[in-house]
């Protein structure tokens, strides 16, 4: 259906993660990144994931949102679409979602139960809803 995935070497899955790609759509995992039990990627548009990466349980990443005016039901059928970028050596804590159109920066961390809702810079701790500057190596 035209869906492309490019999962690296040395990548491991863990039980019960879900990997979702629709048509047209690209999932790419760089070599020995790590997702842990039950993470779920759901890809629509564009997910890179950088090499040596850790997700761990139960992450959500979704690169598109259900589409809604505030004066209807929310679409069962058409979506809001933007790729994501998680880029090298990135850990994202247990029950992370990252929302589609970011991009985290490289050795970023995530602090567990957080929701990443915008771009996130390298070499620095984020957490919280919405994810937010905790500390930085800069």
């Amino acid at each position: 259906n035209g869906a492309k995935i490019n999962i690296g070497n040395s990548v491991s899955l863990g039980d019960f993660v879900m990997l979702n790609v629709r048509e047209g759509a690209l999932l790419s995992i760089g070599k020995s990144s790590h997702i842990n039990f039950g993470s779920r990627v759901s890809c629509f548009t564009e997910i890179l994931i950088g090499e040596d990466c850790l997700i761990a349980s139960y992450a959500n990443i979704l690169d598109h949102g259900h589409k809604y005016d505030l004066m209807n039901s929310p679409s069962k059928t058409e979506y809001i679409k933007a790729g994501i970028k998680i880029e090298k050596g990135v850990w994202l804590g247990t029950k992370v979602q990252i929302n589609k159109g970011t991009t985290i920066g490289k050795y970023a961390v995530v602090g567990s139960n957080s929701v990443v809702t915008k771009s996130l810079g390298e070499a620095s701790v984020y957490g919280g809803i919405p994810a937010k500057l905790l500390k930085s190596n800069k």
